[in-house]
């Protein structure tokens, strides 16, 4: 093994059991993706600070056998087709290849346009079969050759697909967007992943005549190609080993570690300051924590195939933490399939960009000899970290799901956890139920037990299978249930909880409306509960709630106190609000900012108020009023949610101010008022509503409730009627005629 890596790891349940043998888990599959013609859809954008469960299916069921994965695998294609790259074409009907001279000539013909790839290379000496490596834009990509001695070298020329550029602007001339007229927005990455397959395709039909292995291929590249490598190697599944040298983000990093660093430390490629002609340019405008998948899922496309990451921690733009991060999270893929030696990376120091170090010159030969040259019983257990002062390797913290343990023989019971959810979150002191249901296709089932990590909770001999576990104290849990059949066999499936703080308002002061709420009093409860903060602690250094991950200054604005800044898109504070009458409401935000920025309000999830635009004021301590009117708000105690829609805003105070025009108005519509035998009848008043009638001289004449009342001494004739709310604020003042009986 090469260097040490961390061992803590939240992968509690399944370590000590290996899933499949080895010999049952294929190293490569004879097509391009097994899963075509499956029927998946992408996931939908929405919050998740946390790296998302590669093993959970878009509709929320869970991955718990081998064959599961290829579904899987799909609905993470479609995630990144949808939401980074485009639709990668399916493979064409018309293709055609020659070897002559050295080189490889793979002609593809479709929607009436021609592609002619064209690869240079020799066939090693000897009989064979001979393994391939598929390097892009040399033989063996950034590595040297020396390492792929007896290796069939195959170069793919990337510009015979899509035109490399570094300018974001893509060459809509290029043969495949001439071809594809459909795809012009899309990346080149599923440009350059569809020529790397057609390669694999032209090497198919000579393969026979050249013994070559189409059973060993690999791809390799560094920096932007080797995303190129990554991409290819992930989307083709006749590829057997991928090694991915120096791909930095929109390679193995994940776009929600690199967001997160480079608001730590420093600037990395990151999802809003990538190549827009590599990548769909919409996608530069996203969220990464809205993201359904990110690129921990990946490399997991790779699974069960072998792969390797190589990287260069000195290089501060790769961003090497978050592809530690990203790799980790990875790897509990193979981790549950059992194949971890399939895995490994090296992040070495010392040594140029795309100039391979001694370690990982010697971690890319056993990786080549075990999965290109069938020397099973190369050690290719190599993980080295990366070595950065300004790095963190907590990638646990990242990670709320846990692995399973994925099965292949049919016979071994099934179980299901149905409840609770994973990233469920309850308040302290919860009780949380537990319910599971197990089936066993030739038996039956003994006991299903359901455990807190390796604590057993309960054991259940009989359907139904539920527990409820009370009394949980704050923290984070990770629940497994455990099925056992008659005949010993078992399989688990788990979930992690979260036990939080109830949500209070700040202090256990709530706010009033109408009245003025300052933005850093948003509730208690924290990060995730009460309010969205997508990195750690206060960038603002006030000396105020420091323990919170919310970003607070000091305001130089009138009254002094504090504001909130450095908002990113996604985040968001809430609020507990007690709202004295339903109505329409005047809204004042006030607000500093050097750039545009635009809030959303929410109550229960529902809007309240179209997003407000905020200007630019001209500095970040330039206060201004934002003024809104038309917000509608219901009577009573809830919670308001105020998201930041782009980047960077300074917010002092909200204030609400009850539009009594607009609240007499719709009183006065609603109301309605019958006499009878010296009673008042109302309908449609306020709850809790007072009445109260005056003559045209103001001398007072008695009050009603909200119901109406007598009034025997009244006689007939025009009275003046006003109508204040349970706290005694005046809603209406009305002249109307009454009839005396």
């Amino acid at each position: 093994m090469v260097g040490v890596f961390n061992k803590k790891t939240i992968w509690i349940a399944f370590v000590a059991f290996a899933a499949l043998s080895y010999a049952q888990v294929p190293l490569n599959y004879d097509v391009e993706n097994r899963g075509q013609d499956l029927s998946v859809t992408a996931g939908a954008l929405k919050q998740n600070n946390y790296l998302p469960n590669p093993f959970e299916f878009t509709d929320g069921s869970y991955v718990t056998t081998f064959d599961d994965w290829s579904k899987r695998r799909n609905e993470i294609k479609a995630d990144i087709e949808k939401y980074e790259i485009g639709a990668k074409p399916k493979p064409p009907t018309n293709l055609k290849a020659t070897y002559s001279g050295g080189t490889l000539t793979v002609t593809v013909t479709e929607n009436g346009k021609t592609i002619t790839l064209t690869s240079k290379f020799s066939i090693p000496s000897g009989a064979g079969p001979h393994p391939i490596v598929i390097g892009m834009n040399s033989g063996t990509g950034s590595l040297s050759t020396s390492l792929f001695s007896g290796v069939v070298q195959v170069p793919f020329n990337h510009d015979q697909v899509a035109t490399y550029g570094m300018t974001g602007n893509k060459d809509l001339n290029a043969p495949f967007y001439k071809m594809y007229t459909n795809l012009s927005s899309a990346g080149d990455y599923t440009a350059w992943s569809w020529g790397v397959s057609r390669i694999i395709d032209g090497l198919a039909l000579i393969a026979d005549e050249y013994n070559l292995d189409m059973g060993r291929i690999a791809t390799t590249g560094c920096s932007y190609a080797g995303k190129m490598a990554l991409f290819s190697g992930a989307f083709d599944e006749r590829v057997t080993l991928v090694i991915a040298q120096e791909s930095g983000g929109g390679g193995i990093n994940s776009w929600r570690a690199s967001d997160a660093y480079a608001k730590r430390v420093e600037d990395v490629e990151k999802i809003n300051n990538t190549n827009g002609s590599w990548f769909m340019k919409s996608m530069l405008s996203l969220n990464p924590y809205q993201l359904p998948h990110d690129h921990h899922e990946l490399i997991a496309m790779i699974a069960p195939r072998a792969f390797l990451a190589l990287g260069n921690p000195d290089y501060v733009w790769l961003g090497d933490e978050s592809g530690y991060k990203s790799s980790m999270a990875a790897y509990e893929v193979w981790k549950a399939m059992g194949i971890e030696d399939r895995f490994g990376f090296d992040f070495a120091k010392g040594h140029s960009h795309c100039q391979a170090s001694e370690s990982q010159n010697n971690a890319v030969t056993a990786f080549v000899d075990k999965f290109l040259r069938g020397k099973e019983s190369t050690d290719t257990d190599i993980k080295r970290n990366p070595s950065n002062g300004n790095f963190k390797l907590d990638y646990e913290s990242l990670i709320d799901w846990t692995t399973p343990k994925l099965e292949s023989d049919p016979t071994i019971p099934k179980v299901t956890l149905t409840s609770p959810v994973s990233g469920a979150t309850f308040e302290a002191p919860a009780t949380v139920t537990i319910t599971a249901t197990a089936t066993d296709s030739d038996g039956s089932v003994a006991k299903v037990e359901f455990f807190n990590g390796d604590k057993l909770l309960a054991s259940i001999t009989k359907a139904p299978y539920t527990y409820e576990w009370t009394n949980v104290a704050l923290g984070s849990y990770s629940i497994k249930a455990v099925v056992t059949d008659n005949s010993g066999k078992s399989s688990s499936d788990g979930r992690t909880v979260v036990v939080s703080p109830p949500q209070t308002a700040y202090k256990g002061v709530v706010s009033k409306i109408p009245g003025k709420i300052e933005f850093e009093n948003y509730d208690d409860c924290g990060n995730g509960c009460a309010y969205f903060d997508d990195s750690e602690g206060n960038d603002g250094g006030a000396s105020f709630r420091t323990d919170e991950d919310v970003d607070i200054e000091d305001c130089t604005d009138d009254g002094a106190g504090y504001n909130l800044g450095w908002a990113t898109a996604g985040e968001w504070v809430e609020y507990t609000v007690d709202v004295e009458n339903s109505g329409v409401y005047d809204l004042v935000v006030r607000a500093a900012s050097e750039n545009a920025n635009t809030l959303s309000m929410t109550v229960d999830g529902k809007e309240i108020v179209k997003p407000i635009a905020i200007p630019t004021t001209g500095g970040w301590q330039k206060w201004q009023d934002v003024k809104v009117a038309g917000v509608n708000l219901k009577e009573g105690r809830q919670v308001i949610r105020v998201t930041f829609g782009a980047k960077y805003v300074n917010l002092n105070y909200m204030e609400f101010k009850l539009n009594t025009i607009s609240l007499a108005q719709k009183l006065d519509a609603q109301m309605q008022m019958h006499f009878s035998n010296n009673r008042i009848n109302l309908e449609g008043a306020p709850v809790g509503a007072k009445i109260r009638l005056f003559d045209l001289q103001g001398q007072f004449l008695g009050e009603l409730g909200e119901h109406g009342g007598e009034l025997p001494n009244l006689k007939s004739g025009k009275v003046l009627m006003t109508v204040v709310n349970k706290n005694g604020a005046l809603l209406l003042t009305k002249v109307i005629p009454y009839k005396a009986n």
